[in-house]
């Protein structure tokens, strides 16, 4: 075997990989071999189609044949060319059917198993076992990876029994037994093999081959650190070509010895040091491409390992290291938030293109943050190539069958099936615009009324029940009695349409896999027809289903919840890239696409603990001591990955380094690498605040910036007094009293909010139907004459199961308005038959109304009162129910809610008809929530009597409305607040929230 022949790159890897191919000095003989018989080993696709293009751009050739290129997977990569190696190998399984060969597995284990805990929690919600099943993949892919299999074998028979394991021992050895020893049986069964064993087969057989003598021509490997051991056998192998080279990313060559001794597993430089010991090459038979910068030996010492730090403070140590011309080229930029970071390096970015031919690229593995730079870039309509990708399942189809999905977890509820009726594919086979306005009206009509429906068999019932009520219904709201009866008519075909089309996935139990997917493919193809030739994501959607089909026999059998969450997963780890119009100047990667990738300018984001590099997750299966018996990596390993990436992008010329104070709130650190370059720049004398560099802050946070504050002042609308309201219901005088505003955008206006989204409130259905509904039953009761509080409570229920009868079909009102009222129907019948101990007669629902004038104007107050009995000795009481919070009697004595002394001034004046008394008793609140206490009658007691408050109401409120005769009385919002935070209506209107936080008065 040749001696092995290394070589390393600190920067600019691929441009001096191709000068020096070019040349052929990477080996003794180049000369006696043309350019196509050369092979060019490197990480990633993306590093092998750049490397093609520089050795096109270096050759000055019109045209060229070309060495053959190929990626090969090392790190985060599984993309070597299996066309390497000429040894069949049986197909590799998919990562779906991996992943659901091993749900079936852990089923078998739980069944088997009932007496472990986890198993029986898997037993019990099985919908559990996805989570379980993804970390075990992770487990034994990292097992295959690193070729540990052996090993791990090894102490699972024998040394697992002396480790010192948590409780749940016999969980761990189980489970891991089951990936260990039954899965590998299965896949032999199918004729597969994992994926990550057989990339590692493939690579070894390519090793083997050219170890053999079987390669023939050049053959260069570069930029692979050698991090598997599958990979390190490989690149031993080229090394020891007689006519093959490795060519290492950025190694060290003037690291003293004691650093490069004491290297651990977080250090950028580690992984070489493994592949030279595998190699059986000393550092100092490296020869090194390129010139070593300032830049370099800077970053050396940055990356210094924590025992020879102290050398920092050594002049001699630190002899040769020149700090202004390694940070020439050079910015750090520290973002008070994240979204300053990502507005700033939109700004960095978008100055690249003010200069022809010049390329910038963001390095981050915050997909976030990638995200933020690409909507900020947007501003200035700048393509951006995102190498990252975005999950399919944001997309089109897949969007949609998402939502499906979100609905039926949801149980249909309006707020899901607004978000599924808004995606644009939903059409139902109808013409786009046709299908957007029903859309709309379904929500209005169905979704935003009264009880919603509970499934899709009830769509059409409850438009049909809408439709009947709104024709009955004063109070009906505009929008739906502006409905014309040919709109209704396709509301009921559209609302049809809408619940065949969601059917199949509406009463789907227990099934094969195969079964809930063809449901929702169903569901999918009926809410969005292919009228038209599928896109790019579509034929995606299409794809990634197809596969899933294929893999339904390896899917355990279970609920139609637990198949949607495996759809979900393999819908959201399918990434697409959607590639700009035009050709990009800017581009974004993750590490791993980054890796030998240059540009004019290179911006290294998300530079904080926790995201660059990430936090080392604990493994939920072997800990430390198993890791070191099992012969696994510690997961330092992957921080020392992360930090060669930051010392290769450090690396560029011309490299932005920026970072956030915070994140949502939360403080962020920086980096510990950017800590230690600061601390490094400090002991050479940069201050700490001349080491960051402003500009780019600076201008971020004045791109948005005003030419002038203008100041948004509280609205004082002041129609003409002709156009003024001037008859009033008792409701809406406190409405008046408090939020003028409100009366003016409904009275004058003629605006009217729009209802709430049912469900969407923390109190669950529409509130009002439930007072509606328990004030129809009450008043149905005024008229029965029951003769003991144990009949009147029959009486009731009977009248009420009536009234709710028609709602009864809608869980909620079965389940917990209903009992409710139940309760309240007994505990409001033995109150009332105190009450009525007493009483004469009893009139319910009465309408009142009186008449007068204010500065010769004629105005009206009425009122419908929801009881009036007449006492014996010829006074009123007036009750008024309520199924929510009533107002307290100081509340009403001041007149901030006057609608009972507005009613019983109405009674005092002769207003509810001729024959009543006109003396006032007493006001009552009578509580009939259902809650504790079930029902509560509460006498209002003022400090004078109840005609004179009564009088002085209505005196107060002809002052106040001849208040609103005047032309320059305004309608102001929120005049007097019951609180703070409580919401109006019209808020949004009104502009509040600008102007009650500093604005103009």
């Amino acid at each position: 075997m040749a001696e092995a022949n290394v070589w390393t790159c600190g920067s600019g890897l691929l441009e001096v990989l191709a000068r020096e191919v070019l040349r052929g000095s990477l080996l003794a003989e180049a000369a006696l071999f043309d350019l196509s018989q050369w092979t060019l080993l490197v990480p990633t696709r993306r590093a092998a189609r750049l490397l093609e293009r520089k050795l096109f751009e270096l050759s000055g050739a019109a045209a060229l044949v070309l060495p053959r290129v190929r990626p090969i997977g090392d790190g985060d990569e599984d993309l070597l060319d299996l066309s390497l190696t000429g040894e069949m190998l049986p197909p590799a399984i998919s990562k779906s059917g991996q992943l659901f060969l091993l749900l079936s597995l852990i089923d078998h284990w739980a069944r088997a198993n009932p007496h472990i805990p986890l198993a029986a929690d898997v037993n019990a919600s099985p919908g559990q076992a996805l989570g379980l099943a993804q970390s075990l993949v992770a487990l034994v892919n990292q097992v295959e990876t690193e070729e540990a299999e052996a090993e791990f074998s090894r102490s699972m028979r024998e040394n697992f029994d002396r480790l010192e394991l948590a409780e749940h021992r016999e969980t761990i050895i189980s489970l891991l037994n089951l990936v260990q020893d039954e899965m590998p049986t299965r896949l032999h069964q199918l004729g597969l093999m994992s994926p990550a064993k057989r990339r590692n087969a493939a690579i070894r057989l390519e090793g083997t081959r050219i170890a053999a003598g079987h390669h023939h021509g050049p053959i260069i490997a570069a930029g692979s650190t050698g991090t598997n051991p599958a990979t390190r056998q490989l690149l031993k192998a080229i090394a020891c070509h007689a006519h093959g080279a490795v060519v290492l990313p950025g190694l060290d060559l003037a690291l003293d010895q004691e650093s490069w001794d004491s290297l651990g597993p977080g250090h950028p430089q580690h992984a070489m040091h493994t592949l030279l010991a595998e190699l059986a090459v000393d550092r100092t038979q490296v020869k090194p491409l390129g010139e070593v910068t300032a830049r370099q030996h800077l970053l050396r010492e940055v990356m210094r390992p924590a025992v020879t730090t102290d050398r920092w403070f050594d002049s001699a140590s630190l002899q040769g290291l020149d700090v202004t011309e390694a940070t020439v080229g050079l910015s750090l930029v520290e973002a008070p938030d994240r979204h300053s970071e990502a507005r700033a390096i939109a700004v960095l970015m978008r100055e690249v293109l003010e200069t022809p031919d010049q390329h910038a690229a963001l390095i981050t593995p915050d997909r976030n943050l990638g995200q933020q730079v690409t909507e900020e870039l947007k501003r200035w309509d700048a393509a951006v190539d995102d190498s990252g990708g975005e999950p399919l399942i944001r997309f089109g189809l897949a969007q949609l069958a998402k939502l499906v999905m979100d609905a039926v977890a949801a149980d249909f509820s309006p707020p899901a099936l607004v978000g599924l009726l808004c995606h644009p594919r939903l059409t139902l086979g109808l013409d786009a615009a046709e299908a957007r306005r029903l859309c709309h009206l379904f929500e209005i009509v169905c979704l935003r009324q009264d009880l919603p429906p509970h499934a899709p068999s009830a769509f059409v019932s409850t438009a049909e029940r809408v439709r009947k009520d709104m024709a009955s219904d004063p109070h009906a709201s505009p929008m739906l009695t502006a409905v014309q009866p040919a709109d209704w008519d396709a509301l009921l075909g559209f609302s049809a349409r809408f619940a065949a089309a969601l059917q199949p996935v509406a009463l789907s139990g227990s099934a094969g896999f195969s079964h809930h997917l063809d449901n929702l493919a169903r569901a999918v193809s009926v809410l969005a027809p292919d009228a038209d030739a599928p896109d790019a994501l579509e034929r995606r959607f299409f794809t990634v289903m197809e596969a899933l089909r294929q893999e339904t026999s390896l899917h355990p059998e279970g609920s139609q919840a637990r198949a949607f969450t495996s759809i979900t997963w393999a819908l959201r780890e399918e990434t697409v890239r959607r590639l700009p119009d035009v050709t990009s100047r800017l581009s974004i990667y993750g590490l791993a696409e980054a890796r030998l990738v240059s540009a004019d300018l290179v911006i290294l984001g998300g530079l904080n603990e926790t995201v660059w590099p990430a936090t080392v997750d604990p493994d939920p299966w072997v800990n430390r001591a198993m890791r070191a018996e099992l012969g696994l990596a510690q997961p330092e390993r992957d921080i020392g990955i992360t930090a060669h990436d930051f010392a290769q992008g450090m690396a560029h010329p011309v490299v932005v380094a920026t970072w956030s104070k915070r994140l949502s709130g939360t403080p962020l650190a920086p980096a510990r690498w950017i800590m230690r370059l600061r601390a490094l720049l400090e002991v050479k004398g940069i201050t700490p605040k001349d080491q960051l560099q402003r500009s780019a802050i600076d201008w971020a946070e004045r791109m948005d910036a005003p030419a002038a504050q203008v100041i948004t002042a509280m609205p004082k609308p002041r129609p003409p007094p002709a156009i003024r309201p001037r008859d009033f219901s008792v409701t809406e005088i406190e409405t008046l009293i408090r939020d003028p505003y409100a009366i003016y955008a409904r009275r004058i206006l003629g605006l009217e909010a729009l209802p709430a989204l049912a469900g969407s409130k923390a109190g669950g259905l529409d509130a009002a139907l439930r007072g509606t509904l328990i004030h129809a039953a009450l008043a149905g009761f005024a008229g029965e004459k029951p003769g003991t509080s144990a009949a009147a409570e029959v009486a009731l229920k009977e009248i009420g199961a009536r009234v709710f009868a028609n709602h009864m079909e809608h869980p909620e009102v079965r389940h917990f308005w209903w009992p409710r009222f139940v309760r309240m129907a007994a505990a409001f019948a033995a109150e009332n038959h105190m009450l009525m101990s007493n009483v004469a007669a009893t009139l319910v629902e009465a309408y009142g109304k009186i008449s007068f004038d204010i500065a010769g104007i004629r105005h009206s107050l009425r009122a419908r009162a929801d009881r009036l009995d007449v006492m014996n000795d010829a006074s009123v009481r007036i009750i008024d129910y309520k199924s929510g919070t009533a107002p307290s009697a100081s509340q009403v004595e001041t007149g901030l809610s006057p609608q009972l002394t507005l009613e019983a001034a109405l009674l005092m004046h002769g207003g509810f008809g001729e024959g009543l008394p006109l003396d006032v008793a007493d006001l009552i609140y009578f509580k009939v929530s259902g809650a504790n206490p079930p029902a509560e009658v509460r006498v209002l007691t003022f400090e004078h009597p109840v005609a004179s408050v009564a009088s002085a109401h209505l005196e107060k409120l002809k002052v106040l409305l001849e208040h609103y005769q005047d032309p320059g009385q305004p309608y102001v919002p929120r005049a007097v607040v019951f609180k703070e935070r409580e919401a109006s209506a019209f808020d949004h209107l009104s502009r509040h929230a600008e102007w009650s936080r500093g604005g103009a008065p």
